[in-house]
């Protein structure tokens, strides 16, 4: 949720929510920022948050900064497209005023 709020909710009351919790996309985004130098990818944070704000990012970057996230030799080869992921969808509700869910 696009809301700036210290940590997750969780109670039983959120019923139309799975798992109960709800968490803020802007706290998501500022972790995921926190996460980027230790998994490598500093470079690619810094790229896709400034192609994004500018609205232009050629389908090449993406590209780039996949198959840079996506690659199977690093250390942190699974954490590494999940950040990738999240940080797309996390910078995406920010902006636009969304909510991220995943059941």
């Amino acid at each position: 949720m696009p809301v700036d709020f210290p940590a997750p909710l969780e109670s039983k009351l959120l019923t139309r929510v799975p798992g109960y919790f709800l968490g803020s996309s802007i706290r998501l985004l500022q972790e995921l920022r926190e996460l980027a130098p230790p998994l490598g990818l500093q470079d690619a944070a810094l790229s896709l948050e400034v192609a994004l704000d500018e609205s232009k990012l050629p389908e090449d970057e993406i590209e780039s900064l996949a198959n840079d996230a996506w690659s199977r030799e690093h250390t942190f080869a699974i954490e590494r497209p999940v950040w990738f992921i999240y940080f797309l969808f996390a910078y995406a509700s920010t902006r636009y005023k969304t909510i991220i869910m995943i059941e």
